[in-house]
């Protein structure tokens, strides 16, 4: 049920339960409350009224106040009751008749009230004229009395033979009276007898009519008809509150229903936002890993990731333009070496989803029995992975496995987010080797700034300096001749000399060191350079610093220059010499490695093939990281009498014969020193190598750019020497039709610019626009006016001197070229469909 159709069934519940308790309150109660205690008033009000009318007819009421009172208030209840009652047929009927009632009621209470007072007033004059005759009077007494006694009983009873009996007193008593002289009291007597056998009889049937069952009955009618409605009210307010019951239970179970949706959807939110805080913190620490620190970083976010999904293993795998595989694994759980292959393949064989997600929560309910089958052969109980696989196999994975158990539904809030997961880590990854590449290119420009400075230092003093260095040491073997006999200038003559030789050697060291190593190399088998240069090395070592020779390897031949390896050995074996204070040793060895994965070296990089290792180590003072950064930096030293050029010598020497140089070294550990040279193939023969001695081509296509088109030849000539397919261009118009015309027809590019770099750098911006995926490598010889930074946004890959030469350039193309340049991964393009699930 969504959240929309779940709130929609809630409000219309809670207005039905509204409705429905409203009308299990019984509205109508208080109604009929009001209904009947207005009818009970006016019940009330009618005892009143008869009440006043008998104590009036018996003398006992002073006044009529009361009974008028009694009377209006008759009248306002029944107006009440009239409005609480309303239009109902049969109340509006009854309260018709009771109001009929009182309307005759009232008029027989005026008459009465009219009679009453007569009768009481012609009452008390009887009895006082029947009291003012004695009864012994002759012949009106005994007349009078019995007049008097069937009055009274008159007043009691008002009966036809009571009143024919007064009639009878009164006819008597006229009788008697007649030709009685001064009879007036007996005529007043008369009178009043006269008129009171009139009016008790008639006051009488006034009384007995007012108390008429008609209104009683009119009453009672409509208390009936009140409490017959009330009691149906009453029932239907009962059946509304057994409804309202039901409804409230219903509204209970849903209202559960939504706490535990909600509270689940909270706790997916809550877990959520802690997957977003962990991604969070995992780029940060991306962001603030420095160099080298890259594989710790993702190492720390597989586990962070695995431990919070509750996985026992987990994966990163990335193919293509750089590779890189680690794993993660819970204490006690293995991973086969060929897993994460396996597992991209597996999961090509689910529908595609969307972001390239696949979440099986449980392997055990798989709908497809051969999925269910390579789950359960892995050993998987549960299993998510998002991935971005081109066709060629390039591309990332990353994968979580549960062994154990299975994993609790991740949702897709979080299952998207393994998206952002490895998003990060890809961008981690290539923001590293951006990082890493900028490096390189800086550190290339820097070289270059440093050699055309120290090759325009050498150019311009050297070749003076040393005629003048000459001609002081000429000028020295003369005045040495002449003051044989002068044993005190022969000395002083003698420091001279010896200082003008270092100087000369100084200024060769100089020379070596700036200009081009001549490239004549050849197959060298490096056992007897090594023993060669171990033996000059011996007798140039002091007597407190000893040489053992651990190992020489056999059959390890490279192909370089004799004279420069034993340089490389003697340059380090005489700083290491310097660097041990008193006794100590310094150890030869070499042997033959195969390289099978990329590797790292503290100066170079070393890619997988077999090479011949170097290892010097000294028991000297050793170095600091400070120290160790710069120590083959032209003109660096620590020794006062130093001058900075034998390691950066040495360090040119290694990076043209395509080696690397690894140093360890700590402040009293003593150095280490491991030269690490490329072999060649077994069986080589020198005739069939490249005089040059150079890692060769394979025949790959290179566009040549220069605007010099006799240059152009040239730099074409060159590369076809040393295994290259040039075609050159001497204009941005044509290569850059050449570009669009052949695309994937150019393995690299190479742009020749003498001059005007900025040039340079438009021109190869250019071309990396159109193929973007082809290396650049810049031949310049104005590094100066270039950075990093331009480099990069251009596409250069690499950069070298000009003019071109083959020692610098045969190992950057080597290396540019050395992988295959499949199409690289972009983990931002867009995926549809949704998400591959197995449930």
């Amino acid at each position: 049920m969504s959240r929309a159709m779940t709130l929609g069934l809630v409000a219309a519940l809670v207005a039905l339960l509204s409705w429905l308790a409203i009308r299990a309150a019984n509205p109508e109660a208080e109604t009929f409350d009001r209904a009947l205690t207005a009818l009970d008033q006016l019940a009330i009000a009618d005892n009143v009224v008869e009440r006043d009318v008998l104590q009036a007819r018996a003398g006992n009421l002073r006044n009529y106040d009361g009974l008028v009172r009694a009377v209006d208030a008759q009248d306002l209840w029944l107006d009440r009751l009239r409005r609480i009652v309303g239009d109902g047929p049969e109340a509006a009927s009854a309260i018709e008749r009771i109001a009929g009632a009182l309307a005759r009621q009232h008029a027989l209470v005026e008459r009465f009230k009219s009679d009453n007072a007569l009768l009481q007033n012609s009452l008390a004059y009887f009895s006082m004229f029947s009291g003012a005759l004695p009864a012994t009077a002759k012949p009106v007494g005994p007349q009078v009395s019995a007049l008097a006694a069937a009055m009274l009983r008159l007043t009691l009873d008002t009966s036809a033979d009571v009143v024919e009996s007064v009639r009878d007193r009164l006819g008597a008593l006229r009788d008697v009276t007649e030709g009685v002289p001064d009879a007036y009291d007996v005529d007043a007597l008369l009178a009043h007898g006269t008129l009171l056998e009139r009016l008790l009889p008639t006051t009488d049937r006034t009384v007995r009519a007012i108390g008429a069952p008609e209104l009683h009955a009119a009453l009672r009618s409509l208390r009936e008809t009140l409490l017959d409605r009330q009691a149906a009210s009453r029932d239907v307010a009962r059946n509304f509150r057994i409804v309202l019951y039901l409804a409230s239970l219903g509204l209970l179970c849903l209202l559960l229903r939504v706490g535990v949706e909600l509270r689940a959807r909270a706790k997916a939110l809550r877990s959520r936002a802690a997957l977003e805080h962990l991604l969070a913190r995992m780029s940060m620490h991306f962001v603030a890993s420095g160099r080298g620190a890259l594989d710790a970083a993702i190492a720390a976010a597989l586990r962070e990731l695995a431990e919070f999904l509750g996985a026992d293993r987990a994966y990163f795998v990335l193919r293509g333009a750089v590779n890189r595989r680690q794993v993660w694994c819970r204490p006690g759980v293995e991973l086969a070496e060929d897993w994460p292959d396996r597992a991209a393949a597996l999961a090509a064989r689910f529908e595609p989803g969307s972001q390239g997600l696949v979440h099986v929560p449980s392997v055990s309910r798989l709908r497809s029995p051969a999925l269910r089958r390579a789950c359960e052969d892995a050993g998987l109980k549960a299993w998510a992975c998002v991935s971005t696989i081109g066709a060629d196999g390039s591309g990332a994975m990353l994968g979580f496995d549960a062994l154990q158990c299975s994993f609790s539904p991740l949702g897709p809030g979080r299952l998207s987010l393994l998206r952002t997961a490895l998003d990060t880590v890809v961008g981690a990854v290539a923001r590293d080797r951006a990082e890493a590449e900028r490096a390189r290119l800086e550190a290339r420009l820097h070289r270059a700034r440093r050699m055309e400075s120290v090759g325009a230092l050498a150019s311009g003093i050297t070749h003076n300096l040393n005629n003048i260095v000459a001609a002081i040491l000429g000028f020295v073997e003369i005045a040495e001749v002449q003051s044989v006999a002068d044993e005190q200038v022969s000395d002083t003559l003698a420091q001279i000399r010896q200082a003008g030789a270092r100087a000369s050697d100084l200024i060769e060291q100089i020379l070596s060191f700036a200009r081009p190593r001549d490239g004549r190399r050849r197959a060298v088998d490096l056992g007897p350079v090594v023993m060669e240069a171990a033996s000059l090395l011996r007798v140039s070592l002091p007597p407190r610093v000893t040489l053992v020779v651990d190992e020489i390897a056999e059959g390890a031949v490279i192909l370089g220059d004799a004279t420069q390896i034993q340089q490389i050995i003697l340059n380090i074996g005489r700083n290491g010499m310097h660097a041990i204070d008193g006794p100590g040793r310094i150890e030869l060895s070499s042997t033959v490695d195969e390289v099978r994965h990329p590797r790292t070296a503290s100066h170079g990089h070393i890619d997988p093939g077999r090479y011949a290792r170097l290892r010097i180590r000294d028991t000297g003072r050793g170095m600091n990281s400070s120290t160790l950064e710069r120590i083959f930096e032209p003109f660096f030293t620590t020794r006062r009498d130093g001058n900075g050029l034998g390691l950066a010598t040495v360090r040119e020497i290694i990076r043209e014969h395509g080696g690397a140089v690894d140093v360890q070294s700590q402040p009293g550990r003593g150095s280490c020193f491991e030269i690490w040279l490329p072999c060649l193939r077994t069986g080589a023969e020198p005739s069939n190598l490249h005089p040059a001695g150079l890692p060769l081509g394979q025949g790959q296509t290179l566009m040549v750019v220069d605007y010099d088109r006799e240059r152009l030849l040239g730099d074409e000539e060159l590369l076809a020497a040393i295994g290259y397919e040039a075609v050159g261009f001497t204009g941005l118009a044509d290569a850059s039709a050449a570009c669009r015309n052949g695309s994937g027809r150019f393995d690299a590019i190479v742009l020749v610019s003498m001059l005007w770099s900025e040039a340079a750098i438009e021109l190869a911006r250019s071309l990396h626009r159109l193929t973007p995926q082809v290396p650049i490598v810049l031949s310049t010889a104005a590094v100066d006016e270039i950075d990093g930074h331009s480099l990069m946004t251009a596409g250069v890959s690499d950069i070298v001197g000009w003019p071109l030469a083959a020692p610098e350039l045969a190992p950057v193309l080597r290396r540019l070229l050395a992988a295959p340049l499949g199409p690289t991964m972009d983990h931002r393009a867009p995926h549809t469909g949704p998400a591959a699930s197995a449930h």
